[in-house]
């Protein structure tokens, strides 16, 4: 499995808003900026055909409107589904409506859109040799926040806090992309706290991402005794 990560920051970094591409097709969140570091990244936007969000911040949710604005100018008809929360329709066409007032309209049936709603325990067949399963996750009071587990061992946590779920997780997957972007996790955000407490599990490899700019500077420097952490930077590739 292929995995770009197009952005790795928190809204506090100067990196890009935390995003990845998978195999080419599934991007998992599109925050602010994500859709010009796509064409910087030589990203073929028209491979693009699904687009799965964690949660509606801005940071994760606001070059949905340019995106799709390229698409219908430039792919007409290309096919896209969204997933993601109950609010997640009613957020994209406010969106495509603040964006481009005039011609939101022609933006949104310039692209064949479809609207998959999650609730966190739900199983999405992509292809022959690729799923998607989705789990709830805590962000502290917002509501429908999700994590994406790929083919059952690539996990992704999205914006979520550290509790049982999380560390149950781990032991359940062998590859984690998860926030980092706290020195010390809280109630909204994981630290380096818990991604140490997750790298005692030999087992288990970890990358980092929505990362400060001070917690991407201390991961940098952190020893872990497993060598399981790893600190990607944008438009880093892997393959897992």
């Amino acid at each position: 499995m292929k995995v770009r990560f197009v952005g790795t920051g928190s809204i506090s970094s100067l990196s890009n808003s935390a995003s990845l591409l998978i195999n080419d097709s599934i991007l998992i969140d599109c925050g602010n900026g994500i859709h010009k570091a796509l064409l910087r990244q030589n990203v073929d936007i028209k491979k693009i055909k699904y687009v799965f969000i964690t949660h509606l911040h801005g940071d994760h949710i606001f070059d949905i409107a340019p995106l799709l604005f390229w698409i219908s100018n430039n792919n007409p008809g290309q096919s896209i589904t969204f997933v993601g929360n109950i609010s997640l329709k009613k957020t994209v066409l406010s969106l495509l409506k603040l964006a481009y007032p005039l011609s939101w309209k022609n933006i949104y049936e310039g692209v064949n859109l479809l609207f998959v709603k999650s609730e966190g325990l739900d199983h999405f067949k992509i292809a022959d040799n690729l799923y998607v399963d989705s789990f709830l996750v805590h962000h502290g009071k917002l509501e429908g926040c999700f994590g994406y587990i790929i083919n059952g061992m690539y996990a992704i946590t999205g914006d979520c806090s550290y509790d049982n779920n999380i560390l149950e997780l781990s032991h359940s997957v062998s590859h984690l992309i998860c926030d980092c972007t706290r020195k010390v996790g809280d109630s909204s955000h994981m630290g380096i706290d818990n991604v140490k407490t997750l790298a005692s599990d030999s087992n288990l490899t970890i990358y980092t991402t929505h990362m400060g700019v001070n917690s991407k500077k201390i991961l940098a420097s952190t020893y872990f005794p497993n060598h399981n952490v790893f600190v990607p930077s944008d438009s880093d590739i892997i393959f897992i």
